[in-house]
C-alpha cells in the first residue's frame, strides 16, 4: 500500500517507531514525568509550526483508515469519533498538545483527569516507566493523584484559545473531558459520607467546561483511580452517586443552555464481578451514559509480584493485558446476561495492534466499539495509532 511521496505505510510505521525509540522513549525511562512533559512540549512546538505540523501529520496521521467513523451510544445519546482508536486520560492532563494529537490520527482524545480546584497531586517521584528489552515488555506505574495544578481552568483556556483562533473544526477528534473530585473533597466525604460533596465538585468543573463543549464531545467520570484515597470505595455506592451526578449534569446543562452531554464511566480491573454487575446495571438506567471504559490501572498484588514491581501505584502497560482481557470477557457476559444496552471502550495493556483486534473481536460480542491506547504509545510512539486502524480494517 502506497502513500504520498511513494513511501509505503509499513516504512512509515518502522521509521516512526525507530524515531520514538531513539528520542522519546529514553526520556521516559530516564525520568518518566519529565519525559512525559518533554513529549508534551514537543507536541506544543510541533503544532506551533506549519512545517513541523505538516511533517508530523505525514509521518503519523495520514493513514488510510484514519476516517472510519464509529458510533458509540444509544438512540438518544451518542458520539461518533472519526475512528475507533482513542487516547485515554493521563497523557494530556491539562489539554496541552491537542492539535498535534489530533494530527496523529486519534478518533478521540481524553483530557484530564481534571478537578475543579487546582491541586498538586501526590509527591514526586510518582510516575515510572520501565522497558525490558529482552521481553519487549513495557511497565508503567503511576501515583499521580489527579495532579491538576491549574484545575479545570487551564484546560478550558487552552481549548478556548484554539476555538477562538482556528475555529471548532480545528480538532477533528472527539474530545472527552474526564473529571474527578479534589482530594480535599474526598477527605470531607470520608468524614461526612455525604455523596453530594463529590457530585457538586464535578458539577462545578462541568459548569466551567460547558461553554467549550461541542455537540460531538463527551464527558467522563473517573472514580476508578487507585491514587486518590477512598475513591475506589465509591463503587460500593455507585448507584446513589451516579443519580446525584446525572441530576447535576442536567442542571448544569440547563444553566448553560446546552444539551446534556453523553457520559462515559471508567471501571477498575480490580473490581469484583459483582461490583461490575452493580455498576453496569446502575449506568444502564441512565441513557446519558453511553459507554463503560474498561479498564484503567491495577494494584493487583499477584501482578506486582509476577513482574517484580516495587513502586506503589497503578500498574499499566504489558502486565495489564491478560487481566483486562479476562475482565472484559466477564463484563461482556454481564451485559449480555442482564440485557444491558451500553457500549464498551476497551483500554489497558493494548501495546500492539493484535491486542486491539482481540478486544474488538466477535468473541467478545458487539458491545466493544473502540479502544484506547497509552502505554503502547510510551513503548513505540504514535505509529501505533494507524497500525491499529489498519489491523482492525483488515480483519
Amino acid at each position: 500500500m502506497s502513500s504520498k511521496g511513494g513511501c509505503t505505510m509499513q516504512a512509515r510505521h518502522e521509521f516512526g517507531k525507530a524515531l520514538w525509540q531513539k528520542t522519546m522513549r529514553p526520556r521516559l525511562l530516564q525520568d518518566a514525568e519529565w519525559g512525559l512533559n518533554s513529549i508534551l512540549d514537543w507536541l506544543e512546538w510541533t503544532q506551533s509550526s506549519d512545517i513541523a505540523s505538516d511533517v508530523f501529520k505525514r509521518l503519523y496521521g495520514e493513514g488510510p483508515y484514519a476516517n472510519a467513523p464509529v458510533r458509540i451510544g444509544n438512540d438518544t445519546y451518542s458520539i461518533t469519533p472519526r475512528n475507533l482508536v482513542g487516547l485515554p486520560a493521563g497523557f494530556t492532563k491539562d489539554g496541552r498538545g491537542l492539535l498535534a494529537l489530533d494530527a496523529a490520527g486519534f478518533g478521540s482524545i481524553e483530557i484530564g483527569t481534571l478537578v475543579p480546584a487546582p491541586q498538586p497531586g501526590n509527591l514526586k517521584p510518582r510516575f515510572f516507566v520501565e522497558y525490558r528489552e529482552t521481553e519487549d515488555l513495557l511497565i508503567s506505574v503511576n501515583r499521580f493523584g489527579f495532579n491538576c495544578e491549574e484545575g479545570v481552568e487551564g484546560a478550558v483556556q487552552r481549548v478556548q484559545k484554539i476555538w477562538r483562533e482556528r475555529g471548532e473544526d480545528a480538532i477533528k477528534a472527539t474530545l472527552i473531558w474526564s473529571f474527578g473530585p479534589n482530594k480535599a473533597t474526598m477527605e470531607r466525604y470520608e468524614e461526612t459520607r455525604d455523596l453530594r460533596l463529590i457530585a457538586i465538585d464535578i458539577a462545578y468543573a462541568l459548569l466551567r467546561m460547558m461553554p467549550v463543549l461541542r455537540r460531538k464531545d463527551a464527558i467522563s467520570f473517573n472514580v476508578a483511580s487507585p491514587n486518590t484515597p477512598g475513591l475506589r470505595f465509591l463503587f460500593e455506592r455507585f448507584g446513589e452517586l451516579l443519580e446525584l451526578i446525572m441530576d447535576n449534569v442536567g442542571a448544569v446543562a440547563r444553566i448553560s443552555s446546552k444539551p446534556v452531554p453523553p457520559c462515559i464511566i471508567t471501571l477498575s480491573p480490580d473490581m469484583s464481578d459483582e461490583q461490575m454487575r452493580h455498576v453496569a446495571i446502575a449506568t444502564a438506567q441512565h441513557r446519558q451514559v453511553i459507554a463503560l471504559r474498561a479498564f484503567n490501572t491495577t494494584i493487583d498484588e499477584k501482578i506486582r509480584a509476577a513482574y517484580g514491581i516495587q513502586e506503589i501505584g497503578g500498574v499499566s502497560g504489558d502486565p495489564l493485558e491478560e487481566l483486562t482481557y479476562t475482565k472484559l470477557k466477564v463484563l461482556n457476559h454481564i451485559l449480555q446476561e442482564e440485557s444491558l444496552e451500553i457500549d464498551v471502550i476497551a483500554v489497558g495493556g493494548i501495546t500492539q495492534p493484535q491486542l486491539a483486534v482481540d478486544r474488538l473481536s466477535i468473541a467478545l460480542g458487539k458491545r466493544v466499539k473502540a479502544v484506547q491506547v497509552l502505554s503502547g504509545l510510551f513503548k513505540d510512539g504514535f505509529s501505533l495509532v494507524s497500525e491499529i486502524q489498519e489491523a482492525v480494517a483488515k480483519t
